[in-house]
C-alpha cells in the first residue's frame, strides 16, 4: 500500500497519513471487517544474511505501524511464513547447544 515505506535509505513513517488510516480502520470495525496484512515473499526472518533479516524487520514495523494507526487490534495479524534452510539450523542448533 505505501511503496518504499520499509526502503533502508528512502522509507519513511506512516503518521503523516494517521487519519486515513484512522479513518479506513473505523469503517471496517463498523462493518466486522477483520482486517490481515501479508507481507512480501522477501520478508524473510530466517535468512542468515543480517541484511536482509534487517529489511524484514523494517517490512513487519511498517505493516505493524499501519494496523495499529487503523486501530485494529490483536485479531488483525500480518500473516508471516517462516522457513530456515538446514545449514543455517544447523549453525543455530549448534550455537544454542
Amino acid at each position: 500500500m505505501f511503496p518504499f515505506a520499509s526502503h533502508e535509505k528512502y522509507g519513511y513513517n506512516l503518521d503523516y497519513c494517521a487519519p486515513f488510516l484512522a479513518r479506513a480502520g473505523a469503517l471496517a470495525i463498523k462493518y466486522g471487517h477483520r482486517l490481515t496484512t501479508h507481507p512480501g515473499q522477501y520478508t524473510q526472518l530466517g535468512s542468515p544474511k543480517p541484511a536482509v533479516v534487517e529489511a524484514s524487520r523494517r517490512e513487519l514495523a511498517y505493516h505493524c505501524q499501519m494496523l495499529d494507526l487503523m486501530g485494529m487490534g490483536p485479531d488483525s495479524v500480518m500473516i508471516v511464513h517462516v522457513s530456515l534452510d538446514n545449514a543455517f539450523l544447523s549453525s543455530i542448533i549448534y550455537f544454542i547447544a
